[in-house]
C-alpha cells in the first residue's frame, strides 16, 4: 500500500512539473507602489489604487489608460461591479467612478472602512 501510495504521489509529481506555465502577456511599472491587488474587468483592463492617492487603469494590453487624484489615502482594495469602481478612503469616504475613471458619486461615512467593499447584484454596498 505505502509502494502504491508513493508510486502515486511521483506520478503527480511528474505530471505537475510538466505543467506550462503560461507566457506573460505585458508588464507595467506604476511610477509609485500600487496598493492591494488590482481589480481586472471582463475586457482584462486593470483598476488600481497608489501609494499616492491615486486611481488608475492599465487596458488589457497594458497600456496606460487613465489616472485620478482622489484626494485622499485609498485604505480598500478597488471593487469592480458593472461598470462602476468602488474604494473606501481614509477621508472618511465611499467613492464610486466609472471604469473611465470620472466621479460618480461620493458619500462620508462615521468611520474609516476597515473590510473590502461587497457590492450585491442591485448595487447594495456591504463593508
Amino acid at each position: 500500500m505505502r509502494r502504491l501510495l508513493m508510486l502515486s504521489m511521483l506520478l503527480l509529481a511528474g505530471i505537475a512539473s510538466q505543467a506550462q506555465v503560461p507566457p506573460t502577456l505585458w508588464l507595467f511599472g506604476s511610477q509609485t507602489s500600487i496598493l492591494f491587488d488590482p481589480a481586472v474587468g471582463p475586457d482584462g483592463s486593470a483598476y488600481y489604487a497608489t501609494t499616492d492617492n491615486k486611481l488608475a487603469a492599465v487596458s488589457g494590453a497594458g497600456v496606460h489608460r487613465w489616472v485620478t487624484d482622489i484626494g485622499a489615502q485609498v485604505i480598500t482594495p478597488v471593487t469592480l461591479q458593472g461598470n462602476s469602481l468602488y474604494v473606501g478612503t481614509s477621508s472618511q469616504q465611499i467613492r464610486a467612478y466609472g471604469v473611465d475613471g470620472t466621479l460618480i458619486w461620493k458619500t462620508s461615512i462615521d468611520k474609516n472602512i476597515k473590510t473590502p467593499i461587497a457590492v450585491s447584484g442591485d448595487n447594495t454596498l456591504f463593508f
